[in-house]
């Protein structure tokens, strides 16, 4: 009869010594440095009011430990035509992947930004229609300097 209770009690001791064990591994785990998502967004941002192509809309950054860093935003672009909206897009795109390549130490970022164009704003372009995603199903910033030659 006692040793019943007695095993419940050493696998209780097993399971809470792997937990220990698990969480002073994960906290001896490297973590990479956040990045300073204000100045980011306000580099990113300039980068893309500096396009002939861009009209409004605002670059944003997120920077999370659970999800990663992620680039988004919806803009304004000109065009009339899917392919001149395609083209705004891109040199919007391009500076943006530029100026994000030329931070110190940025990461590979997921990038979902969205262009609509100023004559129907019912013509939208998402990152992954203008750019294919290389390995996953998100563009990510290598995504772009590949696709740039960046």
């Amino acid at each position: 009869m006692d040793a019943a209770p007695r095993s419940r009690w050493v696998i209780g001791r097993r399971e809470a010594l792997m937990g220990g064990l698990i969480a002073w591994l994960a906290g001896c785990a490297p973590r990479r440095q956040r990045i300073d998502t204000e100045a980011v967004q306000a580099e990113l941002q300039a980068a893309a009011d500096g396009c002939a192509g861009y009209v409004k809309g605002r670059v944003q950054v997120q920077d999370s430990g659970q999800v990663g860093t992620v680039i988004g935003g919806v803009l304004t672009v000109t065009g009339t035509g899917r392919e001149e909206v395609a083209a705004a897009f891109s040199e919007v795109l391009e500076a943006i992947t530029a100026r994000w390549i030329a931070m110190d130490d940025a990461p590979v970022a997921d990038v979902r930004v969205e262009a609509r164009s100023t004559a129907d704003p019912s013509l939208a372009l998402t990152t992954a229609e203008a750019v294919a995603a290389g390995g996953g199903a998100t563009v990510t910033t290598d995504d772009l300097r590949e696709r740039f030659g960046l």
